[in-house]
């Protein structure tokens, strides 16, 4: 266990790096579906796995993973930005866990979006990247309104 999780961490860390470098994201879609599977580590309030929503640091990593029931997925890219404001904002209003990163196995790290907007926003700061948000000035202020969502 201790493996696989020093294996997750690993490869969550290079998406974090990755997306603050190529300020792109990446997932797969079918029409109006995702790339999803159910969670390990989060469930809802009735106890039942809440829904994963894959996504990857690059699009070789994407396409390694149309295989099985993603099969007829297309690789889609859209901005950190985007991926800050609309995604990981509108994953945490709907109670659906980000997946960074996965393999081909539907095997990689579970995230709490809003918790990803925070690792994001430091990935950032450590990389001394900016990145024009639309609907915030900064994505420090951004951090800071998460951060009081998440701690009151």
């Amino acid at each position: 266990m201790f493996q696989r999780t020093e294996e997750l961490d690993k490869r969550h860390q290079k998406f974090l790096t990755e997306v603050c470098q190529s300020q792109k994201v990446w997932t797969l879609q079918n029409g109006t579906n995702y790339a999803t599977c159910f969670a390990e580590e989060y469930e809802d309030a009735e106890g039942y796995s809440t829904q994963v929503i894959c996504f990857w640091s690059s699009k070789e990593q994407a396409q390694a993973c149309v295989i099985s029931e993603w099969k007829d997925y297309k690789i889609v890219s859209f901005s950190l930005a985007e991926f800050l404001e609309n995604w990981c904002i509108g994953m945490a209003n709907d109670r659906v866990v980000a997946g960074t990163n996965f393999d081909r196995n539907m095997i990689g790290k579970e995230s709490d979006p809003l918790a990803l907007i925070i690792e994001i926003a430091q990935e950032l700061r450590n990389q001394k990247v900016k990145v024009a948000l639309p609907n915030f000035e900064t994505v420090r202020k951004l951090e800071v309104q998460v951060k009081q969502l998440l701690h009151g």
